[in-house]
């Protein structure tokens, strides 16, 4: 109803009960007035009522703009047996590896690693959990506390480094909740499975005596019996840049191992094609192969984990060391600091050998400076291990920081030792292969026992 036909209305209504002269009032002024003032109101309430929605819509937008492109915290990423996993879970696991220093291809590989950790872990609680092999509280306290004293740190220490991380304490600690779980299941469920029986320890210790002089090596593989060079050298890409090799084997690969993670265990030179064991020798342990092409076509990668004699259990490197220590006061900002290290400097020009770095070592040395015979390279420190690997001998590392100060090392000599297997180290290492493979099946049936749902 509009302006003109209110007013018609409302003469009509009073025409029975006024005069014509108050009504003609009442017509002319008083209702065009009242109505005037009631419109107005209405086109206010209206205006505001757009605005209102218009605003709306605008912030339904942005929110939904947002959600595209960033979770919140609480966003559930998936459900293992009815356990959400939530973006919170994925941000501090993937604060976690970047404190473990560990490093991917890209995001989304690091992303893929740390939700299927965190997949793995709550099957491991949830199995445990009904099965009565849960870890106590204390359990799980006490291997925090062994963690942090293993990294020279106190527990609110430890508890910081974790927070500046950005890795939630509780987080962690139902991390290693999930670990002791897996120990508890795997304890249980390979009770009898690792026996070693006496023909199985006679075959493979004739197989080492025969195989001496040779090298083996612990071995991970991926068979593609198709596909390009290019579609394999992309999965070796991605297994540098941080993926599981044995997440990938399961999925891809077309060996029989792949049930294992690709996991083959220890394998000889004598037993792998002659062009695979060159190409294998340019491997270093810890890396992985390029694609390397099969004998019947296809292509292999390997993941080469250890290296060594046959016949030994390894080596142990030792180095005959002198190391002259100074301290500092100041990171070397001040005046002391600076002669002592211009003194340094004078040594590292003048000393041409270790007895006369042994001279120099009595006259500037502080500390624990002095000489450091048969060390095993294992009981030195990353960063020494590092300065003095490729040295030769007689030769001067270049300085390296130490707590309070800072020293240089001279190499005098080095060794290397085999060290030879016995038969109890066979027997032992035959029950962890075992060992190894059954928690391998083990985790993949447990997985797929598991009610897993991706949101």
């Amino acid at each position: 109803m509009d302006f003109a036909e209110l007013i018609a209305y409302c003469q009509g209504v009073f025409a029975f009960n006024m005069s014509p002269v108050i009504l003609s009032v009442m017509s002319s002024v008083i209702f065009p007035l009242i109505f005037s003032v009631i419109f107005s109101v209405r086109s206010m309430v209206q205006a505001i009522q757009n605005k209102a929605a218009t605003i709306f819509m605008l912030v339904a937008l942005l929110l939904s703009s947002y959600g595209a492109v960033a979770q919140r915290p609480l966003d559930i990423i998936v459900t293992v047996n009815q356990t959400p996993l939530t973006q919170y879970d994925v941000d501090s696991r993937l604060a976690l590896h970047k404190l473990l220093g560990e490093s991917f291809a890209d995001p989304d590989s690091a992303r893929r690693h740390a939700i299927d950790t965190l997949i793995d872990e709550a099957v491991y609680l949830n199995f445990a959990a009904a099965n009565g092999l849960s870890p106590s509280d204390n359990a799980v306290s006490l291997a925090f506390e062994n963690l942090a004293a293993r990294n020279g740190l106190s527990l609110d220490e430890f508890k910081a480094v974790l927070k500046n991380s950005g890795t939630d304490v509780t987080a962690f600690r139902e991390n290693l909740r999930a670990q002791l779980a897996w120990n508890n299941i795997l304890a249980s469920s390979a009770r009898g499975q690792t026996e070693v029986s006496d023909e199985e320890f006679e075959a493979e210790w004739s197989r080492i005596q025969a195989a001496k002089g040779q090298s083996e090596r612990y071995l991970s593989e991926i068979y593609l019996p198709k596909g390009s060079y290019e579609e394999a050298l992309n999965l070796v890409d991605r297994i540098r840049g941080g993926d599981s090799m044995e997440d990938l084997a399961r999925e891809v690969s077309a060996s029989p191992s792949a049930a294992q993670g690709g996991r083959m265990g220890w394998v000889r030179d004598g037993e792998l094609p002659s062009a695979t064991v060159q190409a294998l020798r340019q491997v270093q342990a810890g890396q992985v192969s390029d694609p390397i092409a099969g004998p019947n076509g296809g292509y292999f990668i390997y993941g080469v984990q250890q290296v060594r004699p046959v016949g030994s259990l390894g080596v142990r490197e030792t180095y005959d060391l002198g190391r002259l220590f100074v301290t500092l006061d100041s990171q070397g900002q001040s005046q002391s600091d600076a002669e002592k290290l211009i003194t340094l400097e004078q040594v590292f020009r003048s000393v041409d050998s270790c007895a006369r770095f042994d001279q120099a070592t009595q006259i500037y040395g502080e500390g624990d400076s002095g000489r450091l015979d048969d060390v095993a390279a294992a009981d030195l420190s990353q960063a020494v291990r590092d300065a003095i690997q490729p040295l030769g001998n007689e030769q001067f590392s270049q300085l390296v920081p130490e707590d309070g100060g800072v020293a240089i090392y001279i190499k005098c000599d080095s060794k290397v030792v085999e060290i030879p297997q016995t038969e109890d180290g066979v027997r032992e290492q035959l029950r962890q292969e075992k060992l190894t493979e059954f928690g391998a099946t083990l985790r993949t049936q447990l997985r797929s026992q598991a009610y897993i749902e991706y949101e």
